[in-house]
């Protein structure tokens, strides 16, 4: 038979099915054994999820999916598939064929092994076949848009059997509550900086900060966030000085990998930062890996930690300032917000060179922009200037290029610079949860359902407890017609974050679009901002027949938000099926720079008025026309 080592079809030929090639095969290099496992990878991918793992309209297509994406993980899509299996699917599956699995030996020897734990699992008798699992559900992040249903503002996914971490929140033992932002900190640019070490995939801020305060069992931390290892640490903080002390930790059975204690002054500290990212590296790559720990191990981790550890200057006082105005950002409230625009512009005072600072007085002045607690133009000027600062001083800086990509999709409706922009961020950071779901955002606004949601799959992978990627899913899932699959994602989003900002409202929205408008009245009134409860009330009353009180609801909207909100406006009044009133609120909407506009083709409630030929000539201006 045919071995890895004789061909058995020449260069140039291209035989077979094309939904089942190899990549070796589309390009009509020479193949061998190997690609018929990559063959066997996609038959077992459709066995395992009822579908496809590269799909497309044409042949055309189809062969470049199988040469560039990376399919949606099989647990991802089936929650209840054996994590082995999903291994050896994935390996079949390598692009590369030294990188798959070798023989189909090896492949058959594995399965069986998935066989026997299942049986043993079960006493003995056959798993018996589950129905696939509740989609996913998102922590608060900032909304780039006061949008209809409002989404939040997020490519490869490294394989499953890549070193993995989370970074578990710091322990503040400093004497005063006013230290939490610098244990937090701490511990998120430790994050910041593994997530970009390429070959390591990490838990994103989002899901390991759900533990924060909680005594959870470490074994069970892991399995939640799907990771094999878990940094923990604490912080004591007196004056100038500090004690830091930080342990890797295997997740399943606890044992202790590495641990350090460091206790040095804040000039230090990215020294300090430095040395635990390394070590961490380091660890991970002898321990998981099987990695030599010799002197050339040392010099990689330090060369991919240096590679990541980019834009925070080198003024220690800066530093802390950044860190107190990023735990500001955080906390989404308007007056935190515009205190972490002070802290942040002192840092810079400071320290000009501090590129994250600069990105994150762009976060948070495109936030007050977003939520009208700045005017939407000054605000995005500013926004634009900032993240440009960070990227002069680092241009290699993701972080920027996602706050760009948001400006250019949400303000500018420039959505060819937008995705070059999301397209930089994946890049520099391919595992990064919000170049992930900016990328998404992207894809939803411009019809490719299929791709945002690969997205969006891949970034709750990522950050398996984030609100914000259930809600963009649960955004996608109401556009593509699926209001089970939104309602699963929109309840997941609030039990993680049940103040989430619009998060109530848009659960209304989609209840009422199912016919149940008692619960979707009552999701509606839990809603505590008052621009979306009113959009929620106006909806719900209209779907459920109630003219005079979506009327009463749409008056107050139009006499209260008509400046911060015609985007939603424009939106009841195609509910109430007044074509007249969804043009002019929407050019309204237009001409104040609304950043929910991006999202007007993807929008449910608009279709009906995509004949009029008013509605083209408003898609034109905004570049969604094509």
């Amino acid at each position: 038979g045919a071995t890895a080592e004789s061909p058995i079809s020449g260069q140039g030929q291209v035989l077979g099915t094309i939904p089942y090639l190899a990549p070796e095969q589309v390009r009509g290099e020479a193949v061998d054994a190997r690609s018929d496992l990559f063959s066997l990878g996609i038959i077992l991918y459709e066995l395992a999820t009822g579908r496809r793992p590269f799909t497309g309209p044409t042949p055309a297509d189809v062969s470049s999916a199988i040469l560039r994406d990376v399919p949606v993980p099989v647990l991802s899509l089936r929650g209840d598939v054996p994590r082995d299996l999903d291994r050896i699917i994935t390996r079949c599956l390598e692009k590369n064929a030294r990188d798959r699995i070798q023989t189909a030996r090896d492949v058959y020897n594995e399965l069986r092994y998935v066989q026997r734990e299942a049986e043993r699992a079960t006493g003995g008798m056959p798993a018996a076949p589950a129905t696939p699992p509740p989609l996913p559900s998102p922590a608060p992040a900032p909304p780039s848009s006061r949008s209809f249903a409002t989404p939040s503002s997020s490519v490869s996914t490294p394989p499953r059997d890549a070193p993995s971490i989370a970074v578990l929140p710091f322990v503040n033992r400093s004497r005063g509550e006013e230290d939490e932002y610098f244990s937090d900190g701490l511990a998120d640019e430790l994050l910041n900086v593994l997530t970009k070490v390429r070959g390591l995939r990490v838990a994103a801020r989002a899901s390991s900060f759900q533990f924060k305060g909680k005594n959870e069992d470490l074994a069970v931390i892991g399995q939640k966030l799907n990771v094999a290892t878990l940094l923990d640490g604490s912080v004591r903080k007196a004056g100038n000085r500090v004690r830091i002390s930080v342990q890797l930790i295997h997740a399943s059975d606890r044992v202790q990998l590495w641990s350090e204690t460091y206790d040095r002054s804040l000039d230090d500290i990215f020294a300090v930062q430095d040395d635990i990212a390394q070590s961490v590296v380091k660890e991970l790559r002898t321990t998981l890996l099987g990695e030599e720990p010799d002197s050339k191990a040392s010099g990689l981790a330090q060369a991919d930690v240096a590679a990541a550890a980019k834009g925070h200057g080198d003024n220690p006082e800066a530093h802390r300032l950044y860190l107190q105005g990023k735990y500001l950002i955080d906390r989404m409230s308007q007056e935190d917000v515009a205190k972490a625009i002070d802290y942040l512009k002192e840092a810079l005072a400071m320290d000009p060179k501090h590129a994250l600072a600069w990105t994150e007085l762009s976060r948070a002045q495109s936030m007050s922009g977003g939520y009208g607690w700045i005017p939407v133009n000054e605000a995005y000027r500013m926004a634009r200037e900032s993240a440009n600062n960070a990227l002069e001083l680092a241009p290699d800086l993701p972080e920027a290029y996602v706050r760009l990509s948001a400006i250019q999709r949400m303000y500018d409706w420039d959505f060819r610079a937008a995705e070059e922009s999301s397209r930089s961020a994946l890049r520099l950071a391919p595992g990064s949860p919000a170049a992930l779901g900016a990328a998404g955002a992207l894809a939803w606004i411009l019809g490719r359902f299929e791709e945002a949601e690969a997205m969006h799959l891949r970034a709750l992978q990522q950050d398996p407890l984030s609100a914000a990627s259930y809600s963009s899913l649960a955004l996608l899932y109401r556009s593509a017609g699926r209001l089970a699959d939104a309602e699963r994602y929109l309840r997941k989003a609030l039990e993680l974050s049940p103040n989430r900002i619009g998060g109530h409202h848009v659960l209304g929205i989609v209840l009422a679009e199912m016919g149940r408008y008692e619960e979707a009245l009552a999701a509606a009134q839990r809603e505590t901002a008052e621009w979306a409860r009113l959009t929620g009330l106006a909806y719900v009353h209209q779907l459920a027949g109630r003219k005079a009180e979506s009327d009463e609801a749409l008056r107050q909207l139009e006499e209260r938000h008509a400046v911060d909100s015609p985007y939603q406006i424009a939106a009841i009044h195609a509910a109430q099926n007044d074509a007249d009133g969804v043009i002019a609120w929407l050019e309204r909407a237009y001409q104040e720079r609304d950043s929910g506009m991006a999202q007007a083709g993807s929008e449910p409630v608009f279709r009906r008025f995509h004949g009029d030929p008013r509605w083209a000539a408003l898609m034109k201006k905004l570049g969604l026309d094509g």
